[in-house]
């Protein structure tokens, strides 16, 4: 008898997954999710709300995030947080965008410590 958590439902969500039969730690090396109701989890994540290594989409969250929101290590996107951003709106370490916060932040609103850009706002100014 399966537990209702962890039995595998079958509906209109399954159908636009797709996953690779190889697995690393226990994640599928790719997983492809098409509906916006359903997470995608595995090394390199692509949907809606990727969670991964790598992943792409949407919401994403990762080492590496490529979305239109991402959160990550390295974080490319419209809106963006990480170590290293870059987007219209970052927030990091290392931001870079048109509207930038961080401890370097570069861009044409930037606030940080080293802020460079059009209109920077920090204790040491860059590119002057």
């Amino acid at each position: 008898m399966e537990n209702e958590k962890t039995a595998f439902r079958k509906g209109p969500a399954d159908e636009l997954v797709w996953r690779t039969k190889t697995e690393v730690w226990g994640l599928p090396l790719l997983v492809i999710s098409l509906h916006p109701g359903t997470k995608s989890r595995g090394i390199i994540a692509v949907g809606f709300r990727p969670v991964g290594v790598i992943a792409i989409g949407i919401f994403a969250r990762g080492v590496f995030a490529f979305g239109v929101m991402s959160v990550g290590m390295i974080a490319f996107g419209v809106m963006s947080v990480g170590m290293i951003a870059v987007g219209t709106a970052a927030v990091g370490g290392f931001a870079f965008g048109v509207l930038a916060i961080g401890v370097v932040a570069a861009g044409v609103q930037s606030f940080g410590l080293f802020a460079g850009g059009v209109n920077p706002i920090g204790i040491f100014h860059m590119f002057k």
